[in-house]
């Protein structure tokens, strides 16, 4: 069995469409193989996440509803002895000075704000979250490809933040090998802060010394661990990326000069 049908094979599992002899030998091979079990359980959590964040959407644009219906209805009436209340003060010339004393106070705390500010070292969830740039283009397009237009769709959803969708798209692919689907699932996964699950897609794919776009499955990897606050694997990922030949070996260097212990 390839890995492209085993993927299919597992989805098939839980959308629950396998059946009869099918459905007995995939839940044989479930009791009796642990990798394939870890593989199993993987699928499950982004499936579940997919759901999560579906709901999250929705959530959403409920409460921006709800927000512009009540920010668009009319403000009640002002209170009538609003205008009857004036300020009164015996000393004018404390009057003439408050504005430049209320001026000077505001300045201070800004200054203060800034010079405190500027002097807090960035938490390294934050550094990740500087440094992690989606590319322009989620997956370089063949155009031989019997599937452009899906492709072509999924970077569109890409670039236009809507990762959602190009989660769900990726999912359903077949002309994606297995491995770059991982990887382009795990760059959304990251983008919408579901690290956890980035980080186990990339895993596999950051170990091998094969897969030809492992610099990549490095430097996302390590970004997501950072995010999940593990600083220690992020830089042995890190620095295993600034050993490589690699576009990425110099960004690899000067975050990991950044990297707060």
């Amino acid at each position: 069995m390839t890995e492209e049908e085993k993927y299919d094979w597992i989805e098939s599992y839980l959308r629950q469409e396998l059946t009869g002899s099918e459905l007995e030998s995939f839940e044989n091979r479930l009791s009796t193989d642990l990798p394939f079990q870890e593989e199993v359980k993987l699928h499950a959590e982004i499936t579940g996440v997919l759901a999560d964040y579906e709901k999250f959407q929705l959530k959403r644009m409920m409460l921006k509803r709800k927000g512009d219906i009540v920010f668009s209805s009319s403000p009640g009436k002002q209170d009538s002895h609003h205008n009857e209340i004036q300020p009164k003060s015996k000393d004018k010339k404390t009057r003439r000075l408050l504005p430049m004393l209320m001026a000077a106070a505001a300045l201070f705390v800004l200054l203060f704000g800034l010079l405190f500010l500027f002097n807090q070292p960035i938490n390294n969830s934050t550094l990740a979250e500087q440094y992690f740039v989606g590319p322009e283009q989620l997956i370089e397009v063949d155009r031989s490809n019997k599937s452009v237009k899906v492709l072509e769709e999924i970077n569109a959803d890409f670039q236009s933040q809507d990762y959602q969708s190009s989660l769900q798209k990726l999912t359903n692919s077949k002309d994606i090998p297995p491995r770059d689907r991982d990887l382009y699932r795990s760059i959304c996964f990251i983008a919408i802060d579901n690290d956890e699950v980035a980080s186990k897609l990339l895993d596999p794919l950051s170990s091998d010394t094969r897969y030809e776009r492992r610099d990549d499955a490095l430097w996302y990897q390590s970004l997501a661990l950072l995010k999940l606050e593990e600083v220690e694997r992020a830089k042995e990922k890190l620095t295993e990326l600034a050993k490589l030949n690699s576009g990425r070996s110099k960004q690899a260097k000067e975050l990991l000069s950044k990297i707060n212990a």
